[in-house]
């Protein structure tokens, strides 16, 4: 039951990888530093106890459809269940999304059928030539914004398969069209979760695609009222176990992350929760900062988390597991003439920019390196390990590296002064040594521009492009395309 500034956490035993929900169980947890007239069991409780989470099983969802274009496995509502049918446009036999009713979200329930699987097509102009460039068609519609920006990529190394966390706007080409999807699919195969939306008021933001793990953010794009709630909608790919969790609308809507081992919301400080409990611990805020920064750009791996401090004069890298705590992973303590940031990993390897030889007031870096290390969350060890792999053509910032597959990747600005003669490339780095490749692109008075990397696995690089056709779509391009490389230097 939701109550007056508390939390209420419900978790639904769903079948994720068909998108199909079915209510269990609700516990409580007061939001950090807000005070509460609400009364109810400990919130600290271990999934089951009293007051805690009952996470998978003992629920009734039943089997779903199968053939072409997905089928799902559906449920009984039960506690969580939210009133109402599936308005005349959203696709035939979906039903209500039975875990958040402030938000009109349809998933495709028992008889529903999953939307078409990807499709690809060769770049067009003026992307850069290449003849592997392809990008994900839009058939559902000519509109311009088809797919909103913030897409997610998660590479399965075990399975050697790539999957892609996105949405679709502007259906049937109807541009007052107030409905949306909100995906997860193979990049070569089937859509494994989908939900609709019917509000422009309401509804899902893709946050976090990680270990498998995904995250929605769900509530009210503007104007919440008084007692209207956010949260998240959060589960593994592929598990029969989804997570609802609920809070008071803030004066900035809260951003959520996963990694296999935490859920973590990030609004005034990184709070983690661990997969199956309604214990939340407080992993970072300000004052716990050795020189008082807050995180920003979280992500992690398994069960260790990472973010950056700073400001336009200060970078740094943290790390943190709960055996530790945070640490100073690779920052330099008072130090404006050198930094660190641009941090991304996949888990086995951590990938970053070293900037030097900078005057305490200026914001660039004059000397920038890329640096990489193995994985770990102890800056003894990263001392130790890390090696140079060659210069980056890069500023520290918010183009940050994804890393897999024994590669990392991410876009940066080239001619970041000259206006519409400024173009953003695409840089590959090689971890073994060094050598990389420039996806060159051309400048944005074109129209064409790279807006960031997704993901990286063994044969191909995926990111976010804008063409004149289109404002936002996802492309990807095969290494081996690339040419002989660079050298490092």
């Amino acid at each position: 039951m939701l109550v007056s500034r508390k939390r209420s956490v419900c978790a639904l035993a769903v079948l994720v990888g068909l998108a199909a929900a079915s209510a269990h169980g609700c516990g409580g947890e007061d939001d950090p530093g807000e005070s509460t007239g609400a009364t109810g069991g400990d919130s600290g409780s271990p999934a089951g106890g009293s007051g805690g989470l009952v996470w998978g099983g003992g629920g009734s969802t039943a089997g779903g459809g199968s053939g072409s274009g997905g089928g799902g496995a559906g449920g009984d509502a039960g506690s969580g269940g939210c009133p109402g049918p599936a308005p005349p446009e959203a696709p035939p036999d979906w039903e209500r999304f039975p875990g958040y009713c402030e938000c009109a979200v349809y998933y495709p329930g028992a008889k529903g059928k999953m939307p078409e699987p990807v499709e690809w097509e060769p770049c067009p102009a003026p992307a850069p030539s290449n003849p592997s460039c392809r990008r994900m068609r839009t058939p559902w519609s000519k509109l311009m914004g088809a797919m909103p920006v913030g897409n997610r990529f998660w590479f399965d190394s075990d399975a050697g398969k790539s999957y892609l966390m996105f949405g679709r706007n502007g259906l049937n080409d109807d541009p007052t069209s107030k409905t949306r999807y909100r995906l997860i699919a193979e990049a070569d195969g089937p859509v494994l979760s989908a939900f609709y939306e019917d509000s422009l008021a309401c509804g899902l933001m893709t946050e976090a695609f990680t270990d498998g793990r995904y995250a929605y953010w769900v509530g009210p794009y503007v104007d919440p009222g008084p007692n209207q709630t956010e949260g998240v909608i959060a589960g593994k790919v592929g598990s029969p176990v989804d997570t609802v969790l609920t809070l008071p609308v803030g004066s900035l809507h809260t951003t959520w992350r996963v990694t296999a081992g935490w859920l973590v919301r990030w609004r005034a400080g990184l709070f983690g929760r661990p997969w199956g409990s309604a214990a939340e611990l407080t992993v970072q805020t300000p004052s716990m900062d050795p020189e008082g920064y807050s995180a920003y750009g979280p992500r992690g791996a398994g069960d260790s988390l990472f973010w950056e401090v700073g400001n336009l004069k200060y970078h740094g890298i943290m790390s943190w597991t709960q055996s530790a705590g945070g640490r100073s992973l690779v920052r330099y303590l008072g130090d404006y003439t050198q930094g660190a940031g641009n941090f991304g990993t996949d888990g086995a390897h951590m990938v970053w920019t070293h900037g030097e030889a900078k005057a305490p007031d200026d914001s660039e870096y004059p000397t920038r390196s890329v640096m990489t290390a193995p994985f770990t969350t102890d800056p003894e060890a990263v001392k130790q390990t890390a090696k140079r792999l060659r210069s980056d053509p890069g500023q520290i910032g918010l183009d940050w590296f994804v890393v897999g597959c024994g590669y990392a990747a991410r876009v940066y600005w080239e001619n970041a002064g000259a206006g519409a003669a400024a173009s953003q490339d695409l840089m590959v780095v090689r971890l073994s040594d060094g050598v990389s490749w420039i996806y060159d692109a051309p400048p944005l008075s074109t129209g064409f521009r790279l807006s960031g990397v997704l993901g990286v696995n063994c044969d191909e690089v995926f990111a976010h492009a804008q063409f004149l056709d289109d404002a936002v779509t996802i492309i990807r391009v095969r290494l081996d395309s690339l040419g002989p490389g660079i050298a490092p230097d």
